[in-house]
């Protein structure tokens, strides 16, 4: 008999599973002393062996159930977390991937008429050095304010963010739960989304839902071999980039060239948020699960290459009252009613710095 299924992370790596058919279930073994057996009928099981998505699928469900980053352990050192997630801003900065879904947030945000951007889980400030003037260029129209937000708020980044671009950011210094946001505005998550366990994840979704907000996911990593590869070279990455992260601290030097825990920590790091990334159908599995999911949400999941075949994986999603304000307002002047219905009045958003 195979042991009781174990919730929880025990192990830091997790290898390609063996599959062994029994008659009314499979196992599959991991590597030391866990195992897990999972129970599926006849008819299910064929099918997951068949289909390759089913069995990215599977592989990503594992990867979130026993793989975590280290930085988001809460008792992860803060000047470790600092640097690690410094090193990947200068390196969005650098790549500038983000530039590929500018016209689908410009799209979005003109569709929710939002006067401000909430970005959680915003790390090291995230990417707007770079795209915010390319969100602009797409908008051509109204400028909305960034305010960013984190459960582990990087005040330095934020604040130099800031600094960079007075007036349009702004942030948040207390912790944010994505899943709890009382902040009105469009949300957005830079590649952060792989961070979050499926009922974590669902619920970021389901807060947006339950509150009629717009939102937008955009990640980098996935589970290809050209990403995986690549996040070999990310030590590599570590040693050339941290010269040109301000401020050049000494805690940062030592923590890179003397004793080098950030580019150990951001190798590992990536190489897990591969794993854990979801792909475009566990995406959509993720909406079809939603409490009201059918309420006239507008969900846009895809791929965009960035860089090779390198791609970033997005998730829009706009709310019905968005798509009645449009109609509204575009309307001939003489059909529309003398007093405005609550479908159609605009709400507008008061900022909060």
């Amino acid at each position: 008999m195979p042991p009781p299924v174990r919730h929880g992370r025990s192990s830091p790596w997790l290898q390609a599973p063996n599959v062994s058919i029994r008659r009314d279930s499979a196992q599959l073994r991991l590597p030391g002393k866990s195992e897990i057996a999972v129970a599926r009928s006849l008819d299910t099981l064929p099918e997951l062996i068949r289909k390759p998505s089913a069995r990215r699928l599977t592989a990503g469900r594992l990867a979130r159930d026993w793989l975590r980053e280290l930085e988001d352990h809460p008792s992860f050192p803060a000047p470790v977390r600092a640097c690690a997630t410094d090193y990947l801003h200068v390196m969005q900065s650098a790549l500038h991937p983000f530039r590929v879904v500018a016209p689908d947030l410009a799209d979005a945000l003109r569709e929710t008429q939002s006067a401000q951007i909430v970005d959680l889980c915003a790390g090291g400030a995230g990417p707007w050095a770079r795209l915010l003037p390319e969100l602009d260029r797409a908008l051509r129209g109204p400028q909305p304010q960034i305010l960013l937000t984190d459960l582990f708020p990087n005040l330095t980044a934020f604040e130099k963010m800031s600094l960079d671009n007075p007036g349009r950011v702004a942030f948040v210094r207390d912790p944010v739960d994505a899943t709890r946001v009382e902040i009105p505005g469009f949300r957005t998550i830079f590649n952060a989304f792989h961070h979050l366990d499926e009922p974590q994840a669902r619920g970021v979704l389901q807060d947006a839902v339950r509150q009629g907000a717009g939102i937008g996911i955009f990640e980098l990593a996935d589970r290809s071999a050209a990403f995986l590869l690549g996040s070999i070279t990310i030590p590599l990455q570590v040693w050339l980039t941290t010269p040109f992260i301000q401020p050049r601290a000494p805690t940062r030097l030592a923590l890179t060239y003397g004793l080098p825990v950030v580019p150990l920590v951001a190798w590992i790091d990536g190489m897990i948020s591969g794993l854990r990334t979801y792909s475009t159908d566990e995406l959509r599995a993720l909406v079809q699960s939603l409490d009201g999911s059918d309420a006239g949400y507008t969900w846009k999941i895809g791929r965009k290459p960035y860089l090779g075949p390198l791609c970033v994986t997005y998730l829009i999603g706009t709310p019905p009252s968005a798509r009645s304000k449009r109609r509204a307002l575009s309307r001939p002047a003489d059909a529309v009613e003398s007093k405005p219905s609550a479908a159609s009045e605009p709400n507008p958003e008061t900022p909060r710095s």
